[in-house]
């Protein structure tokens, strides 16, 4: 049975069109199947090397590529998309023995990540709406539509706002994060907060998918325990994660307090901000 085709399309990611490159057909019609019903244009590659003779003809919006290929791998295709015309476009690497390792090296070679085969349209599509996200979008000048770039003024207000997470030692971090994976502002040490956007940003479209499934909305929170770090993502607002990296699982009571306090100031900064640029 055909996947039925979803109510309506991501209007920020209109006619995406996606470079699939793996040696496998199977992967190739598998992937084509997913994303032609959720309105992607699809082009395929059997190789690293026929990509990127392609892309002398074609502008995709996003590549996904297996990592083990013959020849080209896709560490040393990501490598070569970084360094030439098409570094802006946005590659998630897909492998079947995702691990620690294949993710670094994915990241070390330009890619925002790597989506561990096999998958399904649940959790692949998230992260190519995330993916694309962060692929700079050209503006026609010589006034750009939407919010302006934070002045100084308005950094020192947002960063007065979350600078008192950073005073606890064992908050490393803090992030605000847009549902499409964007990082719109961040304070602290991350080790690579745009890759982290996209990530949050599919994690918390299948939150939402989740909480639907037993009769909740979007997950007002989330925490996530890892061996030597511990993420808490805060919904601040209906497109808005705060995101907090601390030390670990023993922070989290005291990072809900700090939440608890600082995240109404935030909410009326962003307010603020919305009624300024209204005027």
């Amino acid at each position: 049975m055909a996947e039925p085709r979803p109510a309506s399309a991501d209007p920020s990611v209109p006619n995406a069109t996606v470079l699939v490159v793996d040696d496998s057909i199977s992967v190739r019609k598998a992937l084509e199947r997913i994303l032609v019903p959720h309105d992607f244009t699809v082009l395929s590659a059997d190789s690293a090397e026929r990509a990127l003779a392609m892309l002398g003809d074609h502008d995709p919006d996003l590549i996904i590529a297996d990592v083990v290929m013959p020849g080209v791998d896709g560490f040393e295709l990501c490598r070569r998309l970084k360094s030439g015309p098409h570094r802006a476009c946005p590659v998630l690497l897909i492998s079947g023995i995702a691990g620690p390792d294949v993710e670094r090296k994915a990241v070390a070679a330009g890619a925002l990540g790597v989506v561990e085969k096999p998958f399904t349209a649940d959790e692949l599509i998230p992260q190519l709406r995330a993916a694309l996200a962060t692929k700079p979008t050209p503006k026609p000048t010589p006034a750009p539509e939407g919010p302006a770039r934070p002045t100084s003024s308005q950094s020192s207000e947002i960063t007065a706002v979350l600078e008192p997470f950073l005073s606890r030692q064992d908050i490393d971090g803090v992030m605000l994060v847009s549902t499409k994976g964007k990082v719109l502002f961040q304070l602290g040490e991350l080790t690579n907060p745009a890759q982290a956007g996209v990530q949050i940003a599919a994690l918390a479209a299948l939150s939402k998918r989740l909480g639907g499934a037993i009769g909740q909305r979007s997950a007002r929170s989330l925490t996530l325990e890892y061996a030597d770090k511990t993420l808490l993502l805060y919904r601040v607002a209906a497109n808005l994660y705060l995101v907090l990296v601390l030390t670990d699982l023993g922070a989290v009571s005291v990072a809900r307090y700090l939440v608890k306090q600082q995240v109404p100031k935030l909410v009326a900064y962003l307010r603020s901000r919305q009624g300024s640029s209204r005027d």
